[in-house]
């Protein structure tokens, strides 16, 4: 995970974009999202509430601070629409 957020880092330094990561166990997740404090991001996960999660993707569609989403592959794999 280490080499992963050092990757992600660089390109959001490097980059204006927007970035989507997928993960599967809930520590990969808290890990990568707490290695990334500093940077505004939201996290869909299993415990992630339908109301908040739908303010969570306007957010991530929207607000051109939050520039990483962290995501549950089976809380978030189907029906979520990212466009941003």
């Amino acid at each position: 995970v280490k080499v992963i957020i050092s990757q992600l880092k660089q390109w959001l330094n490097e980059n204006e974009g927007k970035i989507i990561i997928f993960a599967h166990h809930h520590s990969v997740l808290d890990n990568i999202e707490g290695s990334l404090q500093e940077i505004p991001t939201i996290r869909i996960d299993g415990k992630t509430n339908p109301k908040k999660r739908q303010e969570l993707v306007v957010s991530f569609q929207k607000d051109a601070r939050v520039r990483v989403a962290v995501l549950s592959t089976t809380a978030a794999g189907v029906g979520i629409t990212l466009t941003a």
